[in-house]
């Protein structure tokens, strides 16, 4: 019953748009191709994510792992200024739901933090979820879910899918029936 009456009134508040963002594989690329050696920023992947939040008046919320090992300012200087303060929620990332190491599998998959996020901020209205791990931590919201590929990173195509995503009309959103 909570739930149904949560997700009725759930949007009510604000029109509020949400990018959620993985790093590697995503605006954080491998130098060599593949594995998990040299990855650097790509600062064109990041200025696409900038363009897109302003285009849509979105704020940005982390999801990388990097979550788990750095606070919100070293993250905007190792970005370099192409993402800033101002473009990130004030809750910048989601929970950390897993217990175990970010070297070990994820025991709760990612989509279950962001699904978790989403519930703790009702005036979400529509979001998109950037990230290069398969689909199937995000079952209950692949709708929203565009699966980079993690040697080519975040794509013009991709942005093209979010702003589509972004776009659309906003009934209530509630992931579970």
């Amino acid at each position: 019953m909570f739930l149904r009456r949560f997700c009725k009134y759930r949007g009510a508040l604000n029109d509020t748009k949400i990018i959620f963002l993985d790093f590697d594989g995503v605006i954080r690329l491998s130098q060599n191709g593949f594995g998990s050696v040299g990855y650097q920023f790509d600062y064109s992947k990041i200025r696409m994510v900038r363009e897109l939040a302003e285009e849509f008046g979105a704020s940005v919320v982390v999801t990388s792992t990097w979550r788990e090992m750095y606070d919100l300012p070293r993250i905007i200087t190792e970005m370099r200024g192409g993402l800033e303060h101002h473009h990130f929620h004030s809750s910048w990332m989601t929970p950390i739901l897993s217990a175990t190491s970010r070297c070990r599998e994820r025991a709760v998959p990612r989509g279950v933090e962001v699904l978790t996020w989403l519930y703790s901020h009702p005036e979400v209205t529509q979001f998109v979820i950037f990230d290069d791990l398969p689909e199937r931590g995000f079952q209950s919201i692949l709708d929203h879910f565009i699966n980079c590929d993690h040697v080519e990173g975040l794509t013009k195509g991709n942005i093209a899918q979010a702003r589509e995503i972004l776009a659309r009309a906003h009934p209530a959103f509630c992931p579970i029936v």
